[in-house]
Protein backbone atom coordinates (compact mmCIF):
# COMPACT_ATOMS: atom_id res chain seq x y z
CA UNK A 1 0.00 0.00 0.00
CA UNK A 2 2.94 2.33 0.98
CA UNK A 3 4.97 1.81 -2.56
CA UNK A 4 1.40 2.47 -3.87
CA UNK A 5 0.83 5.58 -2.49
CA UNK A 6 4.77 6.42 -3.01
CA UNK A 7 4.26 5.58 -6.42
CA UNK A 8 0.87 7.72 -7.07
CA UNK A 9 3.06 10.14 -5.50
CA UNK A 10 6.06 10.23 -7.84
CA UNK A 11 3.34 10.83 -10.71
CA UNK A 12 2.33 13.54 -9.63
CA UNK A 13 5.24 14.94 -8.94
CA UNK A 14 6.17 14.03 -13.01
CA UNK A 15 3.57 15.73 -14.07
CA UNK A 16 3.70 18.85 -12.03
CA UNK A 17 7.47 19.28 -13.15
CA UNK A 18 5.76 18.29 -16.81
CA UNK A 19 3.15 21.31 -16.16
CA UNK A 20 5.78 23.94 -15.00
CA UNK A 21 8.52 22.66 -17.90
CA UNK A 22 5.54 23.34 -20.40
CA UNK A 23 4.72 26.88 -19.11
CA UNK A 24 7.97 27.88 -19.00
CA UNK A 25 9.03 27.21 -22.75
CA UNK A 26 5.26 28.72 -24.07
CA UNK A 27 5.98 31.90 -22.25
CA UNK A 28 9.38 32.29 -23.41
CA UNK A 29 7.66 31.61 -26.54
CA UNK A 30 5.25 34.32 -26.22
CA UNK A 31 7.79 36.86 -24.44
CA UNK A 32 9.78 36.94 -27.27
CA UNK A 33 7.06 36.32 -30.47
CA UNK A 34 3.63 37.91 -29.81
CA UNK A 35 4.56 40.57 -27.23
CA UNK A 36 8.36 41.51 -29.12
CA UNK A 37 8.36 44.51 -30.83
CA UNK A 38 10.89 43.60 -32.77
CA UNK A 39 9.67 40.12 -33.61
CA UNK A 40 6.74 42.00 -35.02
CA UNK A 41 9.00 44.64 -36.89
CA UNK A 42 10.60 42.01 -38.48
CA UNK A 43 7.40 40.21 -39.52
CA UNK A 44 6.32 43.19 -41.05
CA UNK A 45 9.34 43.45 -43.55
CA UNK A 46 7.64 40.59 -45.78
CA UNK A 47 4.75 42.20 -47.45
CA UNK A 48 2.75 44.72 -44.34
CA UNK A 49 3.89 47.72 -45.98
CA UNK A 50 3.02 46.76 -49.53
CA UNK A 51 -0.41 45.77 -48.61
CA UNK A 52 -1.06 48.86 -46.39
CA UNK A 53 0.37 51.37 -49.28
CA UNK A 54 -2.41 49.40 -51.59
CA UNK A 55 -5.13 49.90 -48.92
CA UNK A 56 -4.67 53.49 -47.88
CA UNK A 57 -4.50 54.36 -51.94
CA UNK A 58 -7.47 52.18 -52.58
CA UNK A 59 -9.45 53.72 -49.54
CA UNK A 60 -8.47 57.51 -50.57
CA UNK A 61 -9.03 56.89 -54.42
CA UNK A 62 -13.06 57.75 -54.22
CA UNK A 63 -12.78 60.53 -51.61
CA UNK A 64 -9.44 62.16 -53.71
CA UNK A 65 -12.45 61.31 -57.47
CA UNK A 66 -15.64 62.89 -56.08
CA UNK A 67 -13.88 65.73 -55.38
CA UNK A 68 -12.80 66.12 -58.77
CA UNK A 69 -8.78 65.02 -58.79
CA UNK A 70 -7.32 62.50 -60.58
CA UNK A 71 -6.54 59.39 -58.85
CA UNK A 72 -2.34 59.48 -59.61
CA UNK A 73 -2.09 62.76 -57.23
CA UNK A 74 -2.62 59.99 -54.52
CA UNK A 75 1.26 58.87 -55.35
CA UNK A 76 1.94 62.03 -53.96
CA UNK A 77 0.84 62.28 -50.38
CA UNK A 78 3.65 59.49 -48.91
CA UNK A 79 5.56 56.83 -50.06
CA UNK A 80 6.15 53.24 -48.66
CA UNK A 81 8.95 54.89 -46.43
CA UNK A 82 6.54 57.40 -44.85
CA UNK A 83 3.81 54.40 -44.49
CA UNK A 84 7.11 52.74 -42.42
CA UNK A 85 8.23 55.24 -40.34
CA UNK A 86 4.59 56.12 -39.28
CA UNK A 87 4.15 52.40 -38.22
CA UNK A 88 7.27 52.39 -36.35
CA UNK A 89 6.12 55.25 -34.68
CA UNK A 90 2.90 53.55 -33.70
CA UNK A 91 4.32 50.55 -32.44
CA UNK A 92 6.62 52.75 -30.55
CA UNK A 93 3.69 54.23 -28.87
CA UNK A 94 2.18 50.96 -28.18
CA UNK A 95 4.59 48.65 -26.97
CA UNK A 96 6.66 51.80 -25.27
CA UNK A 97 4.38 54.07 -24.43
CA UNK A 98 6.64 56.80 -25.96
CA UNK A 99 4.22 59.52 -28.12
CA UNK A 100 1.79 59.31 -30.76
CA UNK A 101 2.41 59.15 -34.55
CA UNK A 102 2.46 62.32 -35.58
CA UNK A 103 1.10 63.25 -39.43
CA UNK A 104 2.03 67.05 -39.81
CA UNK A 105 4.55 66.17 -42.91
CA UNK A 106 1.78 64.01 -44.32
CA UNK A 107 -0.15 66.90 -44.00
CA UNK A 108 2.05 69.18 -45.83
CA UNK A 109 2.95 67.12 -48.14
CA UNK A 110 -0.93 66.47 -49.15
CA UNK A 111 -1.62 69.85 -48.94
CA UNK A 112 1.23 71.19 -50.95
CA UNK A 113 0.10 68.69 -53.85
CA UNK A 114 -3.42 69.66 -53.88
CA UNK A 115 -2.93 73.28 -54.61
CA UNK A 116 -0.69 72.39 -57.15
CA UNK A 117 -3.07 70.15 -58.79
CA UNK A 118 -5.55 72.91 -58.26
CA UNK A 119 -3.40 75.72 -59.46
CA UNK A 120 -2.23 73.86 -62.50
CA UNK A 121 -5.60 72.59 -63.13
CA UNK A 122 -7.13 75.60 -62.92
CA UNK A 123 -9.23 74.45 -60.58
CA UNK A 124 -12.18 77.70 -58.99
CA UNK A 125 -14.45 75.83 -56.71
CA UNK A 126 -11.78 75.15 -54.07
CA UNK A 127 -11.34 77.71 -51.64
CA UNK A 128 -8.87 77.20 -48.37
CA UNK A 129 -12.18 75.45 -46.28
CA UNK A 130 -12.88 72.81 -49.28
CA UNK A 131 -8.97 72.10 -49.20
CA UNK A 132 -8.98 71.96 -45.49
CA UNK A 133 -11.81 69.43 -45.34
CA UNK A 134 -10.49 67.35 -47.82
CA UNK A 135 -6.64 67.06 -46.46
CA UNK A 136 -8.48 66.21 -43.15
CA UNK A 137 -10.71 63.50 -44.30
CA UNK A 138 -7.81 62.09 -46.49
CA UNK A 139 -5.34 61.91 -43.18
CA UNK A 140 -8.46 60.31 -41.11
CA UNK A 141 -8.20 57.83 -43.87
CA UNK A 142 -4.53 57.46 -43.40
CA UNK A 143 -3.92 57.55 -39.72
CA UNK A 144 -7.08 54.78 -39.73
CA UNK A 145 -5.34 52.55 -41.61
CA UNK A 146 -1.66 53.17 -39.89
CA UNK A 147 -3.54 52.37 -36.60
CA UNK A 148 -5.65 49.80 -37.30
CA UNK A 149 -8.31 51.77 -35.60
CA UNK A 150 -7.00 52.02 -32.91
CA UNK A 151 -7.55 48.75 -31.80
CA UNK A 152 -3.98 47.82 -30.61
CA UNK A 153 -4.20 50.97 -27.88
CA UNK A 154 -6.56 48.84 -26.39
CA UNK A 155 -3.16 47.09 -25.03
CA UNK A 156 -1.45 50.08 -24.67
CA UNK A 157 0.44 50.10 -21.22
CA UNK A 158 -0.41 46.48 -20.66
CA UNK A 159 1.97 44.60 -22.79
CA UNK A 160 5.36 45.97 -20.65
CA UNK A 161 3.52 44.82 -17.77
CA UNK A 162 2.46 41.97 -18.88
CA UNK A 163 6.61 41.15 -20.09
CA UNK A 164 7.45 41.85 -16.78
CA UNK A 165 4.93 39.43 -15.34
CA UNK A 166 6.33 36.74 -17.11
CA UNK A 167 9.54 37.34 -16.83
CA UNK A 168 9.30 37.26 -13.23
CA UNK A 169 6.93 33.90 -13.51
CA UNK A 170 10.09 32.15 -15.84
CA UNK A 171 12.36 33.03 -13.28
CA UNK A 172 10.39 31.39 -10.89
CA UNK A 173 9.26 28.19 -12.66
CA UNK A 174 12.64 28.11 -14.10
CA UNK A 175 13.57 28.01 -9.83
CA UNK A 176 10.97 25.90 -8.63
CA UNK A 177 11.83 23.20 -11.37
CA UNK A 178 15.35 22.92 -10.86
CA UNK A 179 14.61 22.31 -6.95
CA UNK A 180 12.02 19.91 -8.04
CA UNK A 181 14.60 18.29 -10.26
CA UNK A 182 17.37 18.52 -7.09
CA UNK A 183 15.17 16.98 -4.39
CA UNK A 184 14.48 13.96 -6.88
CA UNK A 185 17.87 13.61 -8.66
CA UNK A 186 17.18 9.73 -8.27
CA UNK A 187 14.41 9.56 -10.98
CA UNK A 188 15.35 12.73 -12.89
CA UNK A 189 15.09 11.06 -15.90
CA UNK A 190 11.39 10.40 -15.47
CA UNK A 191 11.17 13.99 -15.17
CA UNK A 192 13.12 15.13 -17.96
CA UNK A 193 11.84 12.52 -20.44
CA UNK A 194 8.23 13.60 -19.68
CA UNK A 195 8.49 16.80 -19.77
CA UNK A 196 10.15 17.03 -22.63
CA UNK A 197 7.26 14.52 -24.23
CA UNK A 198 4.34 16.10 -22.95
CA UNK A 199 5.79 19.67 -24.19
CA UNK A 200 6.76 18.29 -27.75
CA UNK A 201 2.95 16.34 -27.63
CA UNK A 202 1.18 19.55 -27.13
CA UNK A 203 2.83 21.72 -29.23
CA UNK A 204 2.57 19.04 -32.57
CA UNK A 205 -0.84 18.63 -31.38
CA UNK A 206 -1.84 22.29 -31.27
CA UNK A 207 -0.11 22.95 -34.50
CA UNK A 208 -2.35 20.57 -36.07
CA UNK A 209 -5.26 21.30 -35.01
CA UNK A 210 -4.69 24.91 -36.13
CA UNK A 211 -4.20 23.55 -39.55
CA UNK A 212 -7.18 21.35 -39.58
CA UNK A 213 -9.37 23.71 -37.61
CA UNK A 214 -8.37 27.27 -39.02
CA UNK A 215 -8.56 28.52 -42.37
CA UNK A 216 -5.55 30.54 -42.37
CA UNK A 217 -5.76 31.26 -46.47
CA UNK A 218 -9.08 32.82 -46.32
CA UNK A 219 -9.00 34.25 -42.80
CA UNK A 220 -10.16 38.13 -42.28
CA UNK A 221 -9.92 40.06 -39.52
CA UNK A 222 -10.20 43.88 -39.83
CA UNK A 223 -8.53 45.18 -42.83
CA UNK A 224 -6.91 43.68 -46.03
CA UNK A 225 -3.29 43.88 -45.11
CA UNK A 226 -3.68 43.03 -41.20
CA UNK A 227 -5.61 40.02 -42.41
CA UNK A 228 -2.47 39.36 -44.53
CA UNK A 229 0.31 40.13 -41.58
CA UNK A 230 -2.26 38.29 -39.11
CA UNK A 231 -2.51 34.71 -41.78
CA UNK A 232 1.54 35.50 -42.66
CA UNK A 233 2.24 35.50 -38.59
CA UNK A 234 0.01 32.51 -38.12
CA UNK A 235 1.19 30.50 -40.77
CA UNK A 236 4.67 31.27 -38.75
CA UNK A 237 3.95 30.39 -35.65
CA UNK A 238 2.21 27.42 -36.19
CA UNK A 239 5.32 26.03 -38.58
CA UNK A 240 7.35 26.96 -35.31
CA UNK A 241 5.04 25.21 -33.25
CA UNK A 242 5.66 22.15 -35.22
CA UNK A 243 9.14 22.47 -35.73
CA UNK A 244 9.86 23.26 -32.04
CA UNK A 245 7.10 19.83 -31.41
CA UNK A 246 9.65 17.60 -33.51
CA UNK A 247 12.89 19.30 -32.11
CA UNK A 248 12.14 18.38 -28.67
CA UNK A 249 10.91 14.66 -29.57
CA UNK A 250 14.27 14.24 -31.30
CA UNK A 251 15.99 15.66 -28.42
CA UNK A 252 14.45 13.05 -26.16
CA UNK A 253 14.92 10.32 -28.20
CA UNK A 254 18.64 11.31 -28.41
CA UNK A 255 18.74 11.72 -24.75
CA UNK A 256 17.10 8.75 -24.26
CA UNK A 257 19.81 6.92 -26.69
CA UNK A 258 22.97 8.23 -24.74
CA UNK A 259 21.64 7.43 -21.52
CA UNK A 260 21.21 3.80 -22.23
CA UNK A 261 24.67 3.70 -24.28
CA UNK A 262 26.33 4.94 -21.15
CA UNK A 263 24.22 2.68 -18.75
CA UNK A 264 25.53 -0.42 -21.40
CA UNK A 265 28.96 0.81 -20.88
CA UNK A 266 28.96 0.81 -16.87
CA UNK A 267 27.47 -2.42 -17.25
CA UNK A 268 30.29 -3.82 -19.25
CA UNK A 269 33.17 -2.20 -17.14
CA UNK A 270 30.94 -4.04 -14.25
CA UNK A 271 31.22 -7.35 -15.38
CA UNK A 272 35.10 -6.77 -16.60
Amino acid sequence: MINKIKYIFHYIKVFIVSSLFFILITTLLINNTLLNKNYHIKKMNINYYDDLYIEIYESIKLNTMSSGFDETIIKTYYTKDDIKSNVLEYMDYIFEDSNNISLLSIEIKIKESVKKYIRENEIKNFDEASINAYVNAVLDIYKEKITVMNIPKIIKNKISKINKIINILDITLFVVIVLLLVFNRKKIKDYIFISINMTSMIYVFTSIMIMIKIDIKHLLVITYSVSNYIRYLLATITNFLLICGIVLMLLSVVLNVLLNINKVVKNDEKCK
